[in-house]
């Protein structure tokens, strides 16, 4: 049986750039939900660091997860980001209780 996956990702601007990389983030929210697979996809601002976004998203599994990664709109936002970007950390998680 397939696991929901849970991704919790912080989006890290370069100083200065938050504003920049957040409209580069947001491109990514309408494409993402519409994809078969995705149970949910929200953009959070971190309220301790003003540089850092944070996504969190749930896939029914992790091929669903795998697909968006390999999606056209999220490539491109890898590219688009790119001059805004200090960093990203990625945690993948499945529910326990």
């Amino acid at each position: 049986m397939s696991e929901k996956i849970i991704i919790v990702a912080e989006i890290i601007s370069k100083p200065g750039e938050i504003e920049n990389l957040k409209a580069e983030v947001l491109k990514l929210i309408e494409p993402s939900r519409a994809e078969p697979g995705n149970i949910s996809y929200e953009l959070h601002r971190d309220l301790e660091d003003d540089n850092k976004l944070v996504m969190i998203e749930q896939f029914k599994d992790e091929e669903a997860f795998e697909k968006h990664a390999a999606s056209e709109h999220f490539q491109s936002f890898g590219e688009s980001a790119k001059p805004y970007l200090a960093g990203v950390n990625i945690k993948k998680l499945n529910r326990l209780a």
